[in-house]
């Protein structure tokens, strides 16, 4: 779907590649999408702990850049406070160890120090000339009983739509296939138990 010059799409495609490559903004929901780099996420954290209940998604809460234009129409604070209830509950947490090691999200998921995960629910990135915003929240369905999530919507959008919009990380095309390529739910679950060792010199080792 086009959107003001914006394209936004539910697919990583030849479709979405190609936008990007021809110097596009591209809004990229990705909820719906199961592999091994995504999993299910909630607003409350760790109940007990991992080795008890090892079902739970095992996050613990996120860190926003409340300052950033991006949330110019959806105030927050740098923590999840109660308008993000129903947003992380409707969210998946993406593994970006692959990146480069000072990258933030706009919205870091934080994962629990058993498995150390790098995880985003919001970022942006410049591909190539290209111009790309992720977001594994969804803000698609059942806007009209979710306030919060047609909010956050409006916000992101308005964001791109403005010049303020101008990417500075860079994540290539090569690590966003592999993040992004559709695998199986049975390969998806077995993965994202594994931890990640971060060295004295920051590079973050897995097996992923």
């Amino acid at each position: 779907m086009e959107l003001n010059s914006i394209l936004v799409t539910e697919e990583w495609n030849q479709k979405t590649i190609n936008a990007l490559k021809n110097s596009k903004k591209v809004l990229f929901m990705c909820f719906n999408i199961n592999n091994k780099y995504l999993f299910t996420n909630q607003f409350p954290t760790v109940f007990w702990n991992m080795s008890f209940v090892p079902e739970q998604p095992g996050t613990l809460g996120i860190l926003t850049k409340p300052e950033h234009p991006v949330f110019n129409y959806f105030p927050s604070e740098f923590y999840a406070n109660w308008q993000w209830s129903d947003l992380l509950n409707n969210s998946k947490a993406i593994i970006l160890d692959q990146a480069k090691t000072d990258f933030l999200p706009l919205v870091q998921i934080i994962d629990n120090p058993l498995r150390n995960h790098r995880l985003g629910a919001i970022f942006e990135t410049a591909v190539g000339k290209g111009k790309l915003m992720v977001v594994s929240i969804d803000l698609k369905h059942n806007l009209q009983q979710r306030p919060a999530a047609r909010q956050l919507k409006y916000s992101i959008i308005q964001y791109m739509q403005s010049p303020e919009f101008q990417p500075e990380a860079n994540i290539n095309l090569t690590t966003l296939n592999r993040i992004f390529s559709k695998k199986s739910e049975k390969e998806a679950k077995k993965t994202i138990a594994q931890p990640v060792i971060v060295k004295e010199n920051g590079q973050r080792e897995n097996s992923l």
